[in-house]
């Protein structure tokens, strides 16, 4: 089944639930291909596999040309709808992700809220003819609705319409009249359903500027991710700002590997401290700065050794007085590559490793050497 979703990335990005429910009809089988009516980056973004179609005014010009040469008759009958209903912009999106449609072989529209998206889905469904439509209803659109004059009759055209609770199928069809073979209540659901695999947790914090290798980094996890490993990047940090810093966000997109990556910012100690806990391995790939100046020995480092982490590190400045393995040279991606595969494919590997770890951190780096300082500063 070629599933055709409508949705928006208002978000930014996905909703979670929307996400996990498009991940979930994949599993079972079907293809899913995605027509956002906004379009902004987030969190959950559509997978690689997935068709998206993204729009500009140009594009949805001149699909508005090409229905009206292709089928003057049938768009101009449509066209008729949208001014009467006050929908052109809507209109104007649904000729354009019909031409796409038609491509993709799609056999259900489904839009995920009644509001704007259904009308669009309604006027895909009358420009392609035959294709079922379907749509989720949640509360908000039974209450606040961009247009109450065509729900009805968008309602009316719907194949079926899933409802997230009892109570929107009573109003639904208590005050709307619709037929009860219609309706069907789908709740949505948590994170159980969803967590059948456990990623690989890759973290690195550090400033998102070109000295922590945030690029290298991102260039060895895609490749890690093309190769099917199941793995996440998390990164804890912010733009320095004394310099243009790295957009990581930017480059994960532009990798196609945005959903495997989170970026939480800055964050205070009690949050590094989970992230720490729950990540599985920590990496920084530092480099030389633009003015030829290498690390000292990064704290990062030795945080996630002291939490028992394993960690991949570059043998940059005095790391290696730190690190003892795993240290690869600076700006060697595929050595990253090796390294991080070696880790997430041996499970005793990051254990033993992590338990070395916090014994060189206790017996060299621990809070004991302020003693040293404070006898130094009292003399």
């Amino acid at each position: 089944m070629n599933i055709a979703y409508i949705v928006s990335f208002k978000q930014p990005g996905l909703n979670a639930w929307t996400f996990r429910e498009m991940v979930s009809l994949e599993k079972a089988g079907s293809k899913i291909s995605v027509y956002p009516t906004k379009f902004t980056f987030g969190p959950y973004m559509p997978k690689k596999n997935w068709f998206t179609a993204r729009w500009n005014f140009f594009d949805i010009l001149l699909s508005q040309l090409r229905w009206l040469f292709s089928r003057p008759d049938l768009y101009l009958k449509t066209l008729f709808i949208a001014l009467r209903y006050f929908t052109i912009s809507e209109f104007g999106l649904a000729a354009y992700f019909s031409l796409h449609m038609k491509k993709q072989c799609t056999e259900r529209i489904h839009c995920h809220l009644g509001d704007k998206k259904l009308y669009v889905g309604y006027f895909c469904k009358l420009l392609l003819r035959n294709i079922p439509l379907s749509v989720t209803i949640h509360a908000h659109e039974l209450y606040i609705n961009p247009n109450w004059k065509l729900f009805p009759v968008a309602l009316k055209t719907c194949d079926h319409i899933i409802c997230i609770a009892d109570l929107n199928k009573k109003i639904l069809k208590d005050e709307w009249g619709i037929p009860d073979e219609k309706l069907k209540v789908i709740r949505l659901f948590g994170f159980s359903n969803y967590q059948d695999e456990n990623p690989t947790i890759i973290f690195c914090v550090g400033r998102y500027e070109s000295k922590k290798g945030h690029d290298i980094l991102l260039e060895a996890i895609s490749q890690l991710i093309d190769e099917g490993l199941d793995i996440e990047l998390w990164l804890a940090g912010s733009p320095d700002p004394a310099s243009s810093g790295v957009d990581v966000l930017g480059y994960a997109k532009n990798l196609g590997i945005q959903n495997r990556v989170v970026a939480f910012g800055e964050v205070g100690e009690k949050i590094l401290k989970v992230l720490y806990r729950q990540c599985d391995i920590f990496c920084l790939l530092s480099r030389h700065d633009e003015n030829g100046v290498p690390e000292g020995i990064p704290v990062v480092l030795m945080e996630a050794m002291s939490m028992g982490k394993p960690v991949v590190a570059t043998d940059t400045g005095a790391t290696n007085e730190l690190v003892q393995e795993i240290l690869i040279a600076e700006e060697d991606t595929q050595a990253a590559v090796g390294a991080i595969r070696r880790l997430v494919n041996n499970p005793d590997l990051r254990r033993n490793l992590g338990q070395k770890n916090m014994e060189i951190v206790r017996a060299s780096y621990s809070e004991e050497n302020v003693r040293e300082l404070f006898k130094v500063l009292t003399s």
